[in-house]
């Protein structure tokens, strides 16, 4: 369950909101259902998503090759992901801007070690459950944000920037979490 809501959030979900709210490189349009619908499906991964879910649920199967083919693309997501967060990354020493990535990866750390432990030490689940759910408050950031900062004409470098912090952070937060709980 997870995989859906976090995929249905970063193929669009959150572009959908936050494009509305945020008033930057676009057009301004009131936030409503028709206008979250239309940037839903004007993304290719959540519209590609949905359709998948859909032939899931109706237990429909593509042929082979399109699985294989599928596949072999697939296995170069992790590069192409890194490559464009590489592409994106311009380290400047601006000191306003990294306030600002501070400001951005403080918020994002302070809530997340705030949720992990609260769910790890005061949520009636499992184990395993717990764990899993910790790795999700202590995860870095999405690797398509960029794209849709560029989308909403905000700082690509900037976003590039903070993207990469949440990477290197969140090795290492998820390592301590893990070890001083001997998991």
């Amino acid at each position: 369950m997870f995989d859906v809501g976090n995929s249905i959030m970063c193929t669009g979900g959150t572009y959908a909101l936050t494009s509305g709210l945020v008033h930057t490189g676009e057009k301004y349009k009131p936030v409503n259902l028709r206008s979250i619908a239309a940037k839903l499906l004007g993304s290719v991964p959540f519209a590609v998503y949905m359709l998948m879910l859909v032939c899931a649920v109706l237990q429909l199967h593509l042929p082979q090759p399109v699985y294989t083919l599928t596949g072999l693309i697939g296995g170069a997501n992790t590069f192409l992901s890194m490559l464009m967060i590489g592409m994106m990354f311009e380290m400047t020493l601006d000191l306003d801007k990294l306030k600002q990535v501070r400001e951005v990866v403080l918020y994002r750390y302070v809530f997340g070690i705030a949720l992990a432990w609260l769910c790890f030490y005061h949520v009636p689940l499992s184990a395993e459950v717990k764990e899993v759910l910790t790795l999700v408050f202590l995860a870095p950031s999405t690797a398509i944000g960029p794209i849709f900062i560029a989308r909403m004409g905000g700082n690509v470098e900037l976003a590039g920037f903070a993207n990469s912090i949440t990477i290197v952070l969140s090795i290492i937060l998820m390592t301590l979490f893990f070890t001083f709980l001997h998991i």
